[in-house]
C-alpha cells in the first residue's frame, strides 16, 4: 500500500547508467545484455507517471556490497545475479577467471562498493 504523497523509492541500476556496478569491469560480455535487459529511468518514469505518481528526483547512492574483493567474489560466483546467470557457462568461466586474479593480484583490502541510483517518485 503506497500513502498518498508518500515517496516512491526504486533503487537499480538503470540501462546507461551502468558504471557504478562493480562485476561488470570483470564481465564485459554482459554490458550488451545490461543495455538490453535493464530498463531505463524514462521507461520507469513514464510507467509510474501513467499508474498517477510525478517524478520527485534521481540521485546516485553508494552502498558496501561486500568487505572485500574475495567475499565479493564469492557473491559473483553464485550468479545471484540475472544477468550474469544470463551469461553462457564459458563466458561466465572466463569472467571468473578474471575475478580470481583480480583477488590473487589484489593490493587493496577495503571494501567493494556500488554506486547505484536512486529514483524517487511521488
Amino acid at each position: 500500500m503506497v500513502v498518498d504523497g508518500a515517496p516512491l523509492m526504486i533503487r537499480n541500476a538503470f540501462q546507461g547508467r551502468t558504471g557504478g556496478v562493480p562485476w561488470l569491469a570483470f564481465f564485459p560480455q554482459a554490458e550488451p545484455l545490461a543495455q538490453t535487459r535493464w530498463p531505463t529511468v524514462e521507461s520507469t518514469v513514464d510507467t509510474f507517471t501513467a499508474a498517477g505518481f510525478t517524478f520527485d528526483s534521481l540521485q546516485q547512492i553508494e552502498e558496501i556490497t561486500a568487505p572485500d574483493l574475495r567475499s565479493y567474489a564469492e557473491w559473483i560466483r553464485v550468479r545471484a545475479d540475472s544477468t550474469l546467470a544470463a551469461l553462457s557457462d564459458h563466458e561466465f568461466e572466463i569472467g571468473m577467471q578474471r575475478v580470481e586474479r583480480a583477488v590473487r593480484d589484489s593490493q587493496s583490502p577495503g571494501p567493494i562498493t556500488t554506486r547505484l541510483d536512486l529514483l524517487v517518485l511521488r
